[in-house]
Protein backbone atom coordinates (compact mmCIF):
# COMPACT_ATOMS: atom_id res chain seq x y z
CA UNK A 1 0.00 0.00 0.00
CA UNK A 2 0.98 3.58 -0.80
CA UNK A 3 1.80 6.08 2.24
CA UNK A 4 -0.72 8.82 2.78
CA UNK A 5 0.08 12.07 4.89
CA UNK A 6 -2.73 14.61 6.12
CA UNK A 7 -4.77 15.43 2.38
CA UNK A 8 -3.36 13.11 0.56
CA UNK A 9 -4.39 10.07 -1.34
CA UNK A 10 -2.45 7.46 -3.28
CA UNK A 11 -3.24 4.19 -4.55
CA UNK A 12 -2.13 1.80 -7.29
CA UNK A 13 -4.48 -0.06 -9.72
CA UNK A 14 -5.16 -2.42 -12.53
CA UNK A 15 -6.81 -1.35 -15.63
CA UNK A 16 -7.44 -2.70 -18.81
CA UNK A 17 -8.64 -0.09 -21.03
CA UNK A 18 -11.27 0.20 -23.95
CA UNK A 19 -11.06 2.61 -26.73
CA UNK A 20 -11.73 6.10 -25.59
CA UNK A 21 -11.97 7.82 -21.95
CA UNK A 22 -11.98 5.21 -19.00
CA UNK A 23 -12.68 6.49 -15.76
CA UNK A 24 -9.10 4.76 -13.59
CA UNK A 25 -9.92 3.39 -10.01
CA UNK A 26 -7.60 3.43 -7.38
CA UNK A 27 -8.51 0.81 -4.87
CA UNK A 28 -5.49 0.00 -2.45
CA UNK A 29 -5.22 2.84 -0.17
CA UNK A 30 -2.61 3.50 2.37
CA UNK A 31 -4.48 6.12 4.02
CA UNK A 32 -7.47 8.72 3.80
CA UNK A 33 -6.91 11.58 6.21
CA UNK A 34 -10.31 13.98 5.78
CA UNK A 35 -12.29 10.53 3.56
CA UNK A 36 -12.00 12.06 0.51
CA UNK A 37 -11.61 9.09 -1.49
CA UNK A 38 -15.08 6.94 -2.61
CA UNK A 39 -15.50 3.78 -1.91
CA UNK A 40 -14.43 2.45 -5.46
CA UNK A 41 -11.52 4.39 -5.31
CA UNK A 42 -12.36 6.55 -8.48
CA UNK A 43 -14.09 9.89 -6.65
CA UNK A 44 -11.82 12.30 -4.56
CA UNK A 45 -13.99 14.96 -3.32
CA UNK A 46 -12.95 18.22 -1.95
CA UNK A 47 -13.37 18.34 1.70
CA UNK A 48 -12.22 21.91 2.50
CA UNK A 49 -11.64 25.04 0.18
CA UNK A 50 -8.03 25.88 -1.38
CA UNK A 51 -5.68 24.74 -3.91
CA UNK A 52 -4.74 21.06 -4.46
CA UNK A 53 -1.66 19.58 -6.27
CA UNK A 54 -2.22 16.22 -8.05
CA UNK A 55 0.86 13.90 -8.87
CA UNK A 56 -0.29 11.19 -11.13
CA UNK A 57 2.26 8.20 -12.65
CA UNK A 58 0.88 5.40 -14.63
CA UNK A 59 2.98 2.06 -16.44
CA UNK A 60 1.21 1.64 -19.66
CA UNK A 61 1.51 -1.44 -22.27
CA UNK A 62 0.14 -0.46 -25.53
CA UNK A 63 -2.10 -3.45 -27.30
CA UNK A 64 -1.96 -3.13 -31.35
CA UNK A 65 -3.11 -0.31 -33.12
CA UNK A 66 -2.67 1.98 -30.12
CA UNK A 67 -0.64 5.23 -31.45
CA UNK A 68 -1.69 8.15 -28.27
CA UNK A 69 -2.05 7.83 -24.97
CA UNK A 70 -3.88 10.56 -22.49
CA UNK A 71 -4.29 11.08 -18.64
CA UNK A 72 -7.19 13.48 -18.57
CA UNK A 73 -7.99 15.07 -15.37
CA UNK A 74 -12.07 16.11 -14.95
CA UNK A 75 -13.48 18.37 -12.31
CA UNK A 76 -17.15 17.81 -11.44
CA UNK A 77 -17.92 15.46 -14.34
CA UNK A 78 -16.07 18.34 -16.81
CA UNK A 79 -13.32 17.71 -18.85
CA UNK A 80 -10.32 19.89 -16.94
CA UNK A 81 -7.14 19.41 -18.26
CA UNK A 82 -4.93 16.75 -20.54
CA UNK A 83 -1.78 17.55 -18.96
CA UNK A 84 -0.57 14.15 -20.59
CA UNK A 85 -0.72 13.32 -24.29
CA UNK A 86 1.62 10.76 -25.31
CA UNK A 87 2.43 9.51 -29.06
CA UNK A 88 3.36 5.52 -28.96
CA UNK A 89 3.23 2.62 -30.97
CA UNK A 90 1.96 -0.58 -30.24
CA UNK A 91 3.53 -3.46 -27.36
CA UNK A 92 5.60 -1.05 -25.90
CA UNK A 93 5.79 -0.43 -22.18
CA UNK A 94 5.69 3.62 -20.49
CA UNK A 95 5.38 5.65 -17.65
CA UNK A 96 3.48 8.31 -18.00
CA UNK A 97 3.59 11.04 -15.08
CA UNK A 98 1.56 14.20 -14.12
CA UNK A 99 1.97 17.13 -11.74
CA UNK A 100 -0.55 19.95 -11.77
CA UNK A 101 -1.95 22.60 -9.50
CA UNK A 102 -5.95 22.45 -9.18
CA UNK A 103 -6.65 26.19 -8.09
CA UNK A 104 -10.24 27.54 -6.01
CA UNK A 105 -10.87 24.63 -5.95
CA UNK A 106 -13.96 24.61 -3.09
CA UNK A 107 -15.51 21.81 -0.75
CA UNK A 108 -17.68 19.36 -2.66
CA UNK A 109 -15.82 19.68 -6.04
CA UNK A 110 -14.93 15.97 -7.24
CA UNK A 111 -11.51 14.71 -8.89
CA UNK A 112 -11.62 12.21 -11.19
CA UNK A 113 -8.76 10.77 -13.51
CA UNK A 114 -9.27 8.83 -16.94
CA UNK A 115 -7.39 7.20 -19.33
CA UNK A 116 -7.42 7.19 -22.99
CA UNK A 117 -6.58 5.82 -25.65
CA UNK A 118 -6.82 5.87 -29.56
CA UNK A 119 -7.09 2.70 -30.90
CA UNK A 120 -6.31 -1.11 -30.52
CA UNK A 121 -6.85 -3.76 -27.67
CA UNK A 122 -5.16 -5.02 -24.55
CA UNK A 123 -3.78 -1.75 -23.65
CA UNK A 124 -3.72 -1.77 -19.98
CA UNK A 125 -2.28 0.15 -17.03
CA UNK A 126 -0.37 -2.19 -14.49
CA UNK A 127 -1.79 -3.40 -11.07
CA UNK A 128 -0.26 -3.00 -7.96
CA UNK A 129 1.87 -5.95 -8.00
CA UNK A 130 5.10 -3.83 -9.19
CA UNK A 131 3.90 -0.41 -7.34
CA UNK A 132 4.17 1.24 -10.81
CA UNK A 133 0.80 3.46 -10.60
CA UNK A 134 -0.64 5.78 -8.15
CA UNK A 135 -2.27 8.82 -7.11
CA UNK A 136 -1.29 11.52 -4.98
CA UNK A 137 -3.97 14.62 -4.54
CA UNK A 138 -2.70 17.49 -1.27
CA UNK A 139 -4.50 20.66 -0.27
CA UNK A 140 -1.56 23.21 -0.11
CA UNK A 141 -1.27 25.10 2.52
CA UNK A 142 -0.17 28.96 2.38
CA UNK A 143 -0.04 32.19 3.74
CA UNK A 144 -1.93 35.37 2.86
CA UNK A 145 1.19 36.39 1.68
CA UNK A 146 3.98 34.98 -0.06
CA UNK A 147 6.78 33.36 1.81
CA UNK A 148 9.71 31.53 1.00
CA UNK A 149 7.99 27.81 1.60
CA UNK A 150 4.62 28.88 -0.09
CA UNK A 151 3.75 27.44 -3.44
CA UNK A 152 3.98 29.64 -6.72
CA UNK A 153 1.98 27.80 -9.58
CA UNK A 154 0.14 29.43 -12.88
CA UNK A 155 -1.61 27.58 -15.69
CA UNK A 156 -2.03 29.56 -19.31
CA UNK A 157 -2.99 28.12 -22.85
CA UNK A 158 -3.07 29.54 -26.10
CA UNK A 159 -3.71 29.45 -29.59
CA UNK A 160 -0.65 31.05 -30.93
CA UNK A 161 1.34 29.86 -33.89
CA UNK A 162 4.61 30.72 -34.68
CA UNK A 163 7.50 29.39 -37.66
CA UNK A 164 10.34 27.22 -36.78
CA UNK A 165 12.42 30.03 -35.92
CA UNK A 166 13.48 30.83 -31.70
CA UNK A 167 9.84 33.55 -30.71
CA UNK A 168 8.89 34.00 -27.71
CA UNK A 169 5.00 32.45 -28.08
CA UNK A 170 2.33 34.33 -25.56
CA UNK A 171 -0.49 32.45 -23.72
CA UNK A 172 -3.70 34.38 -23.99
CA UNK A 173 -6.13 32.33 -21.52
CA UNK A 174 -5.63 32.54 -18.04
CA UNK A 175 -6.73 29.33 -15.75
CA UNK A 176 -5.15 30.73 -12.62
CA UNK A 177 -1.98 32.42 -11.28
CA UNK A 178 -1.38 32.59 -7.47
CA UNK A 179 1.37 35.66 -8.05
CA UNK A 180 -0.09 37.09 -11.15
CA UNK A 181 3.46 36.13 -12.29
CA UNK A 182 2.66 36.24 -16.40
CA UNK A 183 2.28 38.44 -19.15
CA UNK A 184 -0.21 37.63 -21.25
CA UNK A 185 1.11 40.66 -23.90
CA UNK A 186 4.74 39.85 -23.54
CA UNK A 187 4.47 35.84 -22.78
CA UNK A 188 7.39 36.59 -19.67
CA UNK A 189 7.28 34.68 -16.60
CA UNK A 190 8.50 37.20 -13.78
CA UNK A 191 9.75 35.61 -10.84
CA UNK A 192 8.39 36.60 -7.39
CA UNK A 193 10.32 35.30 -4.59
CA UNK A 194 13.94 34.14 -4.49
CA UNK A 195 13.47 30.01 -5.19
CA UNK A 196 13.70 27.09 -7.17
CA UNK A 197 10.05 27.31 -9.33
CA UNK A 198 9.18 24.11 -11.42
Amino acid sequence: QCDWSSDVCSSDLTSALAVGSNLLAFPVIGRDSVGAMNAAGDTYTVQTAGDYNLSISAYVNTGASTTAFQLQIYKNGVLYAIPSNIPVTSGVGFTATVSLIMANMVAGDTIKIYAWVNAGTATTVHSDGNKLTSLSISKIQGNPVVQATDTVSCKYTGTSTAAATTTIIALNTKDHDTTNSYNMTTGVWTCQIGRAHV
